[in-house]
């Protein structure tokens, strides 16, 4: 990811300081006006494993929809690294589409159904999609451009 120079609340992150991230978000950094810039801090949080920092980052009302460089969002890292905490505060917020892929073409479902991860596919599976608002197994079924 492009953060590995110095950077304060990546620093944070890695320590799972939430007092400090609290700090940096709402103060030097400003993400709660860019929440889309604040997404890959999330992206970064889950895919190191720093599970605290994310939710943090979550509940900070964080961009989901938000892709980085490989077309992960948050949604995709937390199903994708098997990370069920982090999916149900995603999914909770019902801000982001069930259908969205990464460069694999892969949605949360998909990798979620890879790992045998049967939390995460129930998690995936009953959640009302934000594009439709109603369960990926009904309109997302029908509708090729979601793929539950």
């Amino acid at each position: 990811m492009f953060f590995k120079q110095e950077n304060a609340l990546v620093d944070a992150i890695d320590e799972d300081d939430i007092e400090t991230i609290e700090d940096l978000v709402l103060g030097e950094y400003h993400l709660e006006n860019e929440p889309d810039m604040c997404s890959n801090y999330l992206v970064y949080a889950i895919e190191y494993g720093h599970t605290d920092a994310a939710l943090y980052l979550i509940e900070a009302k964080v961009g989901l929809t938000a892709t980085n460089h490989g077309c992960d969002n948050p949604l995709i890292k937390a199903a994708e690294l098997g990370n069920n905490q982090i999916l149900a505060a995603i999914l909770a917020k019902n801000t982001i589409p069930l259908h969205y892929q990464d460069l694999n073409h892969k949605t949360a479902l998909d990798y979620a159904k890879e790992q045998n991860n049967q939390e995460a596919v129930r998690l995936l599976s009953v959640h009302p999609c934000a594009r439709h608002q109603t369960t990926v197994q009904a309109a997302c079924l029908r509708d090729s451009y979601c793929r539950g």
